[in-house]
C-alpha cells in the first residue's frame, strides 16, 4: 500500500465490507484499525486528515484527534463539553459511518490533487 489511490481503494472496502477488518461494530474498534493502518503506513494514510475533518465538520483545526471530532460531530456536543457518558444506541453504527464516508472523501480529495 503505497500510493493514495491504494489508500482510497481500502477505504473502500472498509466502507463496504467493514467486518472483513475489524471484529465487531465499536467506533473505537474501527478507530484503532485506521490508527494501525496509519502507522504501518509511516502516517501516510492520515498525513492531513485530521486538520481536513476538523475544517470539513467544524469550520476551524483544533488540537484534538480526529476521533474526538468524529464522536462529538456525532453526538451533536460542543467538543468541550462533558457528556454523563451514555450514547444512544446508534453511536457505534453513526461514527463508523462518519468516519468511514469522511476517510473516503478525504483520500478521494487528496488523491486528486
Amino acid at each position: 500500500m503505497d500510493t493514495d489511490e491504494d489508500f482510497v481503494r481500502l477505504a473502500e472496502a472498509l466502507r463496504s465490507r467493514v467486518r472483513m477488518y475489524v471484529p465487531d461494530d465499536r467506533f473505537t474498534t474501527l478507530v484503532a484499525f485506521v490508527d494501525g493502518v496509519n502507522t504501518g503506513t509511516d502516517g501516510r494514510l492520515l498525513r492531513g486528515f485530521n486538520e481536513w475533518l476538523q475544517q470539513s465538520l467544524l469550520g476551524h483545526v483544533t488540537n484534538l484527534h480526529w476521533s474526538a471530532v468524529i464522536r462529538s460531530h456525532v453526538l451533536g456536543v460542543d467538543l468541550g463539553e462533558r457528556t454523563d457518558g451514555t450514547v444512544n444506541a446508534n453511536f457505534d453504527r453513526d461514527a463508523s459511518q462518519q468516519l468511514s464516508a469522511s476517510l473516503l472523501e478525504f483520500l478521494r480529495h487528496r488523491s486528486e490533487n
